[in-house]
């Protein structure tokens, strides 16, 4: 295929042509065919008068006969009024024949048209100055005559004074036009010769003003060819670019468009846009209408911002692709049965410039759903291979006994808690209830496993803590909804007995235990001793809510045997309770002028009549009234009333309630209202008392105390 020519190929030029091509027609209308009008009409013009004149030259000889004829009855005594108005008819034809001569009558018109003049104007005067003096002559003849004849019986018919004045001005202009009439015939037979010469050259003229046209419209009509035929050339090239574009679009797994200034999505795209989108309406639609539906507010109103960047000329090509804020975001398109389909977009914008400006913006869009998925499910293996490294490195560093302990005891919980799931229910209270129970018993175990270390058992507890929380804020409960709390414990207790079997391998070249030894009895002295396990437990918290915390424990070691697991249990909760709430961050202190490093003291005391004291205390921010009342009331567990009325000792109260936090969101180590449950459930069973001081950014507080005689209510409850 020949190429376009450039003067056609080009944009603005292509765009041109038709002008180009409407341009030559109207040149040529103008150049030929105006003037091949005129001289038609000018030819027309010529032969109109040319005919006149040959009508009119034979006046002079018929005005001559008129008069000799008008003389001749006059001399007969005959009736002479036809030849005299013979003789006024030619009159009145040559003075209008000299009329148009002189003014602008067809002849004259026909004259004045070509600049050669058929006529002198002397000659036309002299010949107009001849016929004025004959005219002269017989200006006698043209007026009207009374009857010239006089009859009498004696003389018959003779003439009267008129008659031999009408016969006298016919004999003087019968003489007269001997002269003259040859003259004027001549005259008029030159003036018709001239005027015949006059329209033979405007026939010449125009001959070659039509063929001129001829040779002018076979130019033009070759140029018209050469015109189309470029065109169909580009048109067929034009053709080939749209299928190729087509087949590309049609093919490209990439959803491929373009964005105009106007914010508007142009209207050829590539297919997969339909798929992509899940919609047929994508041309013509603004960007942000096609966003709207599946992305957030936030991240549409980013999105926004982004592309009004984009537009503008400043704004380095190197810096698109670092803000571009739809890289791999997440979209949500309805699936069509009431539910929602999440997929993963990657959005990537380029400009396109026209000269210096940015034209529009070439979006293509990528389906990176598999690619996010596998990235998250790498991390997530990524996550558990480090998980159980570090369970492993735990257990390593544990003793087989303390493990087999923590193992024993993690058993019993899970069996209170399968029990409590067979609880028959009949009403949401009583199912409820049951939701409470397991949530301690849950959030017990997930600070045990804190304390020693043991990050996958306490991730686990504490995506089931999660799951029963979801049931608990539910309106009405029922027995369905236990379902899921079902497969988290089994996970729970899979995980619980692969580290069993873990701790048997890990044991057995010291010790010759058989692998799938049975886990054995609950030893409460076998877990770690009370310090190193809080301070584990403290380090493990603080490192997690960037804080720095030292743990100071007094008396721990003088905890009586039975009341190990309660002591343990209570002052996990409170030492964790006082890192999340209590404890600030080091910039808080050091802007309150204190030290960067928050105080947490535990510390265990017997009087002389056998009651045990336990006492947490922590240097942190103190307990707020106004923060205590306010998240009470968010929570529903008081109203505003209740709230007010109620005295700081009260407002204390409300921290033991299950379900209070005064935390927004929940994370690990707080926020879901269960601690301090636990800790009042713990102190109720053992017919305790909790006392709490508080004093506003300088310390907080817990005093428990349990009476004597605790070791029987120990071994009763066991």
């Amino acid at each position: 295929m020949k190429p376009v020519p450039r003067w056609l190929s080009l944009p603005g030029r292509g765009r041109a042509a038709p002008w180009l091509a409407g341009g030559l027609l109207a040149a040529f209308a103008l150049g030929v065919l105006a003037p091949g009008l005129r001289l038609a009409d000018a030819l027309d013009d010529a032969n109109a008068a040319e005919r006149a004149l040959a009508d009119r030259a034979r006046e002079p000889a018929a005005l001559q006969a008129s008069l000799v004829l008008a003389r001749d009855r006059l001399d007969t005594f005959a009736y002479v009024d036809g030849p005299l108005g013979d003789v006024r008819r030619s009159v009145a034809s040559l003075d209008a024949l000299l009329g148009q001569l002189k003014d602008d009558g067809a002849v004259s018109g026909v004259l004045a048209s070509h600049p050669a003049r058929a006529i002198d104007p002397p000659a036309l005067a002299e010949l107009g100055a001849a016929w004025q003096r004959y005219r002269k002559t017989l200006a006698p003849l043209l007026a009207a005559h009374p009857l010239p004849y006089t009859e009498s019986e004696t003389r018959g018919s003779e003439l009267n004074d008129a008659g031999r004045a009408l016969h006298e001005a016919l004999s003087v202009a019968a003489g007269a036009g001997r002269s003259q009439n040859e003259a004027l015939g001549r005259a008029i037979t030159h003036l018709a010769a001239d005027v015949d010469r006059h329209s033979a050259r405007l026939s010449r003229t125009l001959r070659y003003l039509m063929l001129g046209a001829l040779a002018g419209a076979i130019l033009l009509a070759a140029g018209l060819g050469l015109l189309i035929a470029a065109r169909l050339r580009q048109a067929r090239r034009l053709a080939d670019v749209e299928r190729q574009t087509a087949a590309i679009l049609r093919t490209v797994r990439e959803g491929l468009f373009l964005v105009e200034p106007s914010g508007r999505i142009g209207a050829v795209h590539s297919e997969s846009m339909t798929k992509l989108f899940q919609r047929g309406d994508i041309a013509g639609l603004m960007l942000t209408d096609l966003l709207r539906p599946i992305v957030s507010a936030d991240t549409l109103g980013t999105a926004e911002k982004f592309v009004e960047v984009l537009w503008t000329e400043r704004t380095r090509e190197n810096l698109v692709r670092s803000i571009n804020p739809l890289q791999e975001v997440e979209v949500s398109f309805d699936n069509g049965t009431g539910g929602r389909e999440t997929r993963h977009l990657d959005f990537d914008f380029h400009r396109v410039r026209d000269g210096e400006q940015v034209a529009a913006l070439l979006v293509s869009v990528t389906d990176v759903s598999q690619r996010v998925a596998l990235a998250r499910e790498i991390a997530t293996l990524r996550e558990q291979s480090q998980a159980q490294a570090e369970t492993l490195f735990g257990v390593v560093h544990l003793d087989p006994a303390q493990m087999r302990s923590f193992l024993g005891e993690s058993a019993v919980t899970l069996k209170m808690i399968n029990a409590i799931l067979r609880e028959p229910a009949r009403d949401s209270a009583a199912f409820r209830r049951k939701v409470e129970n397991i949530l301690r018993q849950v959030h017990t175990l997930k600070g045990e496993a804190a304390a020693l270390g043991l990050g996958t058992v306490e991730s686990r507890a504490h995506a089931f803590e999660a799951e029963l929380k979801d049931v608990e804020s539910r309106r009405e409960i029922g027995g369905s909804d236990f379902l899921p709390l079902v497969v988290r414990l089994d996970e729970l207790l899979g995980h619980l007995n692969s580290l069993d079997g873990l701790v048997g391998r890990v044991a057995e070249p010291a010790h010759g235990d058989a692998p799938g030894e049975t886990i054995p009895s609950v030893e409460p002295a076998s877990l770690p001793p009370l310090p190193l396990l809080l301070g584990n437990l403290s380090d493990t918290v603080a490192r997690r809510q960037h804080k720095d915390v030292h743990l100071a424990t007094t008396g721990l070691e003088t905890v009586p045997p039975e009341l190990i697991q309660p002591v343990k249990n209570i002052s996990v909760q409170l030492v964790r309770n006082a890192i999340v709430h209590g404890i600030e961050a080091p910039e808080a202190r050091l802007a309150c002028g204190k030290a960067a490093t928050g105080q947490v003291h535990v510390e265990f005391q017997r009087d002389a009549g056998g009651n045990c004291r336990l006492q947490i205390t922590d240097d942190g921010a103190g307990l707020s009234v106004v923060a205590i009342r306010a998240a009470a009331v968010s929570r529903g567990l008081v109203s505003e009333d209740e709230a007010a009325a109620l005295e700081p000792r009260g407002i204390y109260g409300l921290l033991f309630r299950p379900g209070f936090s005064t935390l927004a969101e929940a994370d690990e180590d707080g926020g879901r209202g269960v601690g301090m449950s636990v800790v009042a459930e713990q102190v109720r069973t053992l017919r305790g008392r909790v006392a709490v001081a508080s004093s506003d950014g300088q310390y907080t507080r817990f005093t428990i105390t349990l009476p004597a005689g605790q070791s029987g209510r120990q071994a009763n409850a066991a």
